[in-house]
């Protein structure tokens, strides 16, 4: 095959092949030979000015480098993939590829924490979606709206999206967004401190996901149904929906999410009474966040859980100063994430954040 396609004269052909060949071995899941498939198309296109094929190619390169976490690469092919997009001829125009690369830049913009760029794309893909008459090509934009007003706390139009993005998702019996569509009424309602609604929503996440079988989803609401249980008193419950999240998040090799489930099994020995496993806990979790290299916004979470752990306990390192870095960490992530107008907002949306600022009010004043 490889052979015949070198030998075809028209360098668009080529092009067109190259992207399908690559597609079956993106499809097979082996992603390490899709790649540089894709990559040999779009240089195949960008020779002869093939802009389908340019943009289906960095379009797929994209999703191959969104998955292992890779945004900012993810980013750059999409901006590509929009570039050749936009210079496709009329009777070439792809208006379900297009859809594609605007879901998949609200999602890599808000892994990227640019927020007003999330809104603009997802508004751009649910058009797009509408005028296609395709509700698959609805659910990602509706996801990405839902999630945009959820992180901000604006619950109620976060609720009117979700309803939507349920509704199609049981019409075309798609599991894995029903299950996205019931996780935000549940972060909704905890966030809010309802954690007696919180907890039958995220178990209802939990079937789901396991229906479809989401693992990282089901990891996911196990680990919330426990901060549920824990902020309602029932460590015993608590600590047993974080030993499933725990071993879920272990299989799946995620790193940063097995530091917040590190956190939280840390705040539920401490209620539980078990000091010396919290405090090993602890410092089993700072060692390991102090050599990640993470982001600041990315490990927020499990450091404030330390914090409040190390705080109980009565132990140095909980001092004042910590506090200090604390609320300045939200300040300085809070402006990353999102422009001066919905910095409030988001910093009263997200729990963590907001006990900050809350703890940070409430110090006694010096000097």
């Amino acid at each position: 095959m490889a052979q015949l396609l070198e030998r075809h004269p028209y360098n668009a052909r080529q092009a067109q092949w190259w992207v399908l060949k690559a597609q079956l071995a993106d499809q097979r899941g082996d992603s390490a030979a899709a790649e540089p498939l894709f990559l040999k198309a779009v240089e195949l296109a960008a020779r002869c000015s093939a802009a389908k094929w340019a943009a289906m190619g960095h379009g797929n390169l994209a999703w191959l480098r969104y998955a292992p976490q890779d945004y900012l690469e993810a980013r750059e092919s999409l901006d590509v993939a929009m570039h050749w997009a936009r210079q496709m001829e009329p009777e070439d125009r792809c208006l379900i590829l297009e859809n594609k690369l605007l879901v998949l830049s609200a999602f890599v913009a808000r892994d990227l924490c640019r927020y007003d760029e999330v809104r603009a794309a997802s508004r751009s893909a649910l058009a797009c979606g509408e005028t296609l008459g395709l509700p698959s090509m609805q659910l990602g934009a509706l996801q990405g709206l839902t999630t945009i007003d959820a992180d901000l706390g604006l619950w109620e139009s976060s609720a009117v999206w979700a309803t939507r993005m349920h509704g199609l998702a049981l019409t075309m019996g798609f599991l894995q967004r029903v299950a996205a569509a019931r996780w935000h009424p549940a972060y909704a309602a905890e966030s809010m401190g309802r954690h007696a609604s919180a907890i039958p929503l995220y178990e209802e996440v939990v079937d789901l996901s396991r229906a479809c079988g989401d693992r990282r989803k089901e990891a996911l609401a196990l680990l919330r149904l426990s901060t549920s249980h824990l902020a309602s008193g029932r460590a015993s419950e608590a600590r047993q929906f974080m030993t499933l999240s725990q071993a879920l998040h272990q299989t799946l090799d995620d790193p940063i999410e097995a530091c917040f489930t590190a956190g939280h099994v840390a705040r539920c020995e401490l209620a539980l009474g078990q000091l010396e496993a919290a405090l090993s806990t602890v410092n089993g979790l700072l060692e390991r966040l102090s050599t990640d290299g993470r982001p600041v916004h990315e490990t927020i979470e499990p450091r404030w859980a330390c914090q409040q752990v190390l705080q109980a306990l009565g132990d140095a390192r909980a001092a004042a100063p910590v506090l200090e870095q604390f609320f300045s960490d939200v300040q300085a992530s809070a402006a990353e994430m999102t422009d001066a107008a919905d910095r409030p907002r988001l910093i009263q949306a997200l729990p963590d954040y907001r006990g900050i600022v809350a703890a940070h009010g409430r110090r006694p004043l010096t000097g």
